[in-house]
């Protein structure tokens, strides 16, 4: 599968991520406004792995540990508790920060 999410900061671009599941290539693109590292997807690192989309994505989504996570889960109106799922709905913004993750693109490999 390969995807394309946007990182945003108060809702502007910071970072464009292009992933492909299969090949395990990741490429990202910083934006230029971006005032601070800490507004960037990975910061300041140049290299990014399969891994650490993965954990980006997951740090989106409600804790596995959350007792009410089902309930959350049903109420957002989400297919299921996957990661991809919840970030669809949510677009990765969560109630403490200002940060966002939209999955813009995504294509199932043939």
């Amino acid at each position: 599968m390969r995807m394309t999410l946007l990182w945003t900061y108060e809702g502007e671009m910071r970072s464009l991520i292009d992933y492909d599941t299969v090949t395990g290539m990741v490429s990202v693109e910083n934006s230029t406004r971006a005032r601070s590292p800490v507004e960037l997807a990975f910061g300041t690192r140049t290299r990014v792995g399969p891994a650490d989309v993965e954990a980006l994505i997951k740090s989106r989504c409600l804790e596995d540990t959350r007792v009410d996570k089902k309930l959350w889960i049903q109420k957002l109106g989400c297919e299921s508790d996957a990661p991809l799922d919840f970030i669809k709905v949510t677009e990765g913004r969560m109630a403490q920060d200002r940060f966002g993750l939209k999955l813009v693109r995504m294509e199932m490999e043939p």
